[in-house]
């Protein structure tokens, strides 16, 4: 004969005693909720940085946030005749300094202006902030004759990444024609950033031009991530691409058009 012991958990649950008492949650989160010190970091009608003075005027396009307190971003300027253009400038910890400005000679050649910054801008720990911004004189499509741009936390100085109708499409004699919104950069100091090149597929085809997501290192050597024409994972090939994120291991997130497809798809590169 064995004896056959049943587990605990297979006994049938006592009955309860009292009815469960019900909290009131959303109380609780507003009193447990975190509390935030508001300070302004610029206003409309504050001197703006720089050396060629002004005031903030009309707008402010906020970029990233690191973790140093340091925001990068856009604001519109008024040197005393109204909206002159915009520059891109450093505030919070540390007080406000200027990158650029309307204006102002562009490293690589050209002058600021044209359609301003294609912001949102970027900003990494160390400081080092991503910029694309227009060049005089405005062309459209809107992007074209734009370039972007690196600025160094360290020297404080602005080097070019891509200057329109100079620097090289990789793998390719053609040059770059301008760039699109939202650069981005990680920690490392690699950029990602939308190029506008000769093409023949997508929404640009009728005027030559196409868009893909290129990638430069920190010491401005761009690969090409999703170029128009590149095979896109699940079929079809790209033709469009933009809005592309990069982490500190080198992977970059964008979206993407297939061609001949009426739909969009995100995608993702990872570094090997």
């Amino acid at each position: 004969m064995s004896k056959i012991s049943h587990p605990r958990s297979w006994c049938a649950p006592r009955p309860l005693r009292s009815l469960p008492r019900v909290e009131q949650l959303e109380d609780r989160l507003v009193l447990s909720g975190p509390s935030y010190n508001l300070t302004p970091v610029a206003v409309t009608g504050q001197p703006a940085p720089g050396p060629d003075g002004g005031n903030f005027t009309f707008d402010f396009e906020t970029g990233g946030l690191n973790n140093r307190g340091q925001v990068v971003f856009t604001a519109d300027l008024d040197a005393g005749q109204g909206d002159e253009g915009e520059g891109v400038f450093l505030g919070g910890k540390g007080g406000l300094s200027q990158i650029l400005r309307v204006g102002e000679a562009a490293p690589g050649g050209g002058t600021f202006g044209g359609f301003g910054s294609f912001s949102p801008d970027a900003i990494n720990n160390r400081g080092d902030v991503a910029v694309a911004f227009g060049l005089q004189d405005f062309t459209l499509p809107v992007g074209a004759n734009a370039g972007v741009y690196r600025y160094s936390s360290a020297t404080q100085q602005l080097s070019a990444v891509l200057v329109p109708g100079v620097t090289r499409v990789p793998g390719s004699q053609d040059t770059f024609v301008g760039t699109g919104f939202h650069p981005d950069i990680n920690n490392r100091g690699d950029i990602v950033f939308t190029g506008m090149i000769p093409g023949t597929i997508g929404p640009g085809a009728a005027a030559g031009l196409a868009e893909g997501i290129f990638e430069a290192d920190r010491h401005n050597h761009i690969t090409a991530v999703a170029a128009p024409g590149d095979r896109a994972p699940g079929g079809g090939v790209f033709d469009f691409a933009q809005n592309a994120a990069i982490n500190d291991r080198g992977d970059v997130g964008f979206g993407a058009h297939i061609a001949a497809s009426r739909s969009s798809r995100s995608g993702r590169a990872c570094r090997q």
